[in-house]
């Protein structure tokens, strides 16, 4: 029996012995997981650059005009002013400095501060033939082209008491007495004596007129009224009232079809007067450094002008018409312009 009490004894000491070591295994924490590395913040996307606000115009703005008052190149100029300034809510006014085929004018703008106070409304003859032809201060380089608002048709007229019909009976009267009979243009190395050269020179009779310069169109065309010269050649609008009043007659457009303007005035092109059918381009320019975000400004905002309905009737009550190019395309004209007349007249 004792035997037997010692062999049980020794049975349940192994039993309890297993069941500590079984709830020891269950009951021993496990090891405590390393907690996963929190996420980083997503990075906050980089916010485009806004442009600052362009703080311009806050001031009077000065628009010159290289021709005289009362022109077709003034009333455009002022036209855009005019609306513009409403716009902008300044003061927005037109300085006409009148000389040298537009050299006086330019020359002012290309001497004027760079600040976008001051542009110049300026025309293919003299941004680029007076500055070739001519020691006058300034070349492309001095000015930053904004954009083309027009382009214009040139004609020739005589007085209407003349009695003189066309371009041929012209020509034979002034055969007849060579340098005798004048015309007037808008200044020596304007693009209206130009065309009259070459005219004369497709004619056959290069000094059959003698050359009259005048300040603007304005004036050469009140000296052929006034019958002080013989010949006119000047811009269509222009010339328009004194050719519907009756006291001019036109005998020649210089283009290479008839102008809608003119219907009835046979063409250089038509004539045989190939040579003779260049328009003029007119545009905005302002001084050299001017800062970009002005330059665009403008340019977007005269498009923008020239594209109102409002604006068109305007111009069209001055018989102008509205042909716009940016300042990337116009600049490429301007400069491109200027190197052609340099390989030719430098």
């Amino acid at each position: 029996m004792k035997k037997f009490l010692a062999l049980l004894l020794a049975a349940v000491m192994v039993c309890a012995l297993c069941a500590c070591g079984n709830t020891a295994a269950t009951t021993s924490p496990a090891p405590e997981a390393t907690p996963a590395p929190e996420a980083a913040p997503a990075a906050e996307p980089e916010a485009a650059e806004t442009p600052a606000p362009l703080d311009y115009p806050t001031k009077t703005v000065t628009i010159i005009c290289p021709y005289s008052a009362g022109g077709g190149t003034d009333l455009l100029a002022r036209a855009i002013a005019d609306y513009v300034g409403a716009k902008w809510g300044v003061s927005v006014i037109v300085e006409d400095q009148t000389g040298g085929g537009g050299a006086v004018g330019m020359s002012a703008c290309a001497n004027a501060d760079n600040d976008g106070y001051t542009v110049i409304l300026t025309a293919l003859a003299a941004a680029t033939i007076t500055p070739i032809l001519n020691d006058v201060g300034y070349t492309n380089e001095n000015f930053a082209p904004i954009c083309q608002v027009t382009e214009m048709v040139t004609a020739l007229c005589v007085n209407s008491s003349s009695g003189i019909t066309s371009i041929e009976e012209l020509i034979e009267a002034g055969s007849a007495n060579p340098g005798a009979m004048t015309y007037g243009t808008t200044g020596a190395t304007s693009f209206q004596n130009i065309l009259m050269q070459t005219l004369m020179e497709d004619a056959g009779v290069p000094d059959a007129f003698s050359h009259v310069p005048f300040d603007g169109g304005a004036a050469a065309i009140t000296a052929t009224v006034g019958k002080q010269t013989d010949i006119v050649v000047a811009m269509v609008p222009d010339l328009l009232p004194y050719i519907e009043s009756g006291d001019l007659t036109p005998l020649i457009v210089f283009k290479s079809e008839r102008d809608e303007s003119l219907p009835e005035v046979p063409c250089a092109g038509e004539l045989g007067y190939s040579s003779s059918t260049t328009t003029t381009w007119y545009g905005f320019a302002a001084p050299a450094g001017t800062p970009e975000a002005i330059l665009d400004f403008w340019s977007d905002e005269v498009g923008t002008a020239l594209a109102d309905p409002a604006l068109v009737e305007i111009l069209s009550n001055i018989n102008q018409t509205p042909i716009y190019k940016d300042r990337e395309t116009f600049t490429e004209l301007y400069n491109n312009t200027y190197a052609q007349n340099l390989a030719v007249l430098g």
